[in-house]
């Protein structure tokens, strides 16, 4: 990136720590978005029909948020991944943790059928900058000139132009479903639009969310199977462009946000520490190797890995059967293949 870019990002995430250190709660937007968390992930199911999974679904509206859910999701596993096992009761839900999960939804809502008709769909949070990602100024003069022409011309609408309103579209159509829909006329559906207020902060990143109770009442569709039911929560998150002091913000959002939750839920949150469970699988990982070994040693020399009344043949690790018998399998399959290439090389 070079240090001016890391700069960047480090002032961005700065201005969102003041943000959350200084802001009132009514206005904090890591605090709200926790407590959004929280009202979707424990309340929600109770209050409604709809009974979402836990979790959410972070769908980016542009490419250059593609990588945002899959931090999302790691930040989140880590600090709220766990149930309180502290033994305190200072909290009245302690007994239920939060699911610390967060799904990739797919560029533009790839997996909007589960959002608009499943029964289970978690919440949605859609990410999206108002303006579009340019390329590097050092490309081709011409090349900047026919890109521009492409997102800022007059002439038809830019792909920006379409994302911006699927981005919207999505977030109505689950909220109305159906009977929120508007011909071109401008008759049929709800014309009631509830729910939802927004805010804004530092570089122009805000949110809105949505949680409405009109009643579907699909219109005539072209297909039995095209409606959306409505009624479906939704959190927009709105950038004002994505650049290094954008994504400083969003690191920190998300950091701030996880802690307030497991503060929220009474989760002792120790991020990335070593002892979270994957030393378990560790140790297990070194013992399958062991056998994954002894194995390739008895196929050498007998030239299987199993035979007749023989439930553990080669020893070692105990594994249970099913695991022993597919690893064997694979143990068979690839000694296969390092001959096949150890003859043709």
């Amino acid at each position: 990136f070079g240090w001016d870019v890391v700069q960047d990002i480090l002032n961005g995430a700065h201005d969102l720590d003041t943000h959350f250190v200084e802001t009132n709660p009514r206005h904090n937007l890591p605090v709200l978005l926790a407590l959004v968390d929280l009202w979707n992930d424990h309340f929600l199911p109770s209050s409604c029909s709809y009974k979402p999974c836990g979790g959410k679904m972070i769908t980016p509206f542009m490419e250059s948020f593609s990588s945002y859910p899959s931090f999302v999701a790691t930040l989140e596993a880590q600090v709220c991944g766990q149930a309180n096992h502290s033994g305190r009761n200072r909290n009245p839900y302690s007994h239920v943790a939060p699911s610390g999960l967060v799904v990739d939804g797919g560029i533009n809502g790839a997996f909007d059928r589960v959002s608009y008709q499943g029964r289970r769909a978690p919440p949605c949070e859609l990410i999206v900058a108002m303006e579009p990602q340019l390329p590097s100024s050092r490309m081709d003069k011409d090349f900047m000139k026919f890109y521009s022409e492409c997102v800022y011309g007059e002439s038809e609408q830019s792909n920006q132009d379409r994302s911006i309103c699927s981005f919207f579209s999505h977030a109505d159509v689950m909220a109305f479903g159906s009977g929120g829909y508007r011909n071109r006329d401008g008759r049929g559906g709800s014309s009631v639009h509830t729910g939802g207020g927004s805010s804004a902060f530092g570089h122009g990143l805000g949110s809105a969310s949505f949680d409405s109770h009109v009643p579907s009442t699909p219109q005539a569709v072209s297909h039995d199977n095209d409606f959306a039911e409505g009624n479906r929560p939704s959190s927009l998150l709105i950038c004002t462009r994505c650049d290094p002091f954008t994504i400083g913000q969003l690191v920190a959002l998300s950091e701030h946000r996880a802690l307030i939750s497991a503060k929220l839920w009474d989760v002792e949150h120790y991020a990335f520490t070593q002892l979270h469970g994957s030393s378990i699988r560790s140790k297990q990982t070194e013992g399958m190797a062991e056998k994954l070994d002894l194995l390739y040693q008895r196929l050498d020399l007998v030239g299987n890995v199993d035979e007749d009344g023989e439930t553990d043949p080669v020893g070692g690790p105990k594994l249970n059967l099913a695991t022993t018998t597919l690893l064997g399998h694979y143990a068979s399959r690839m000694h296969e293949q390092k001959a096949r290439y150890k003859t043709e090389r």
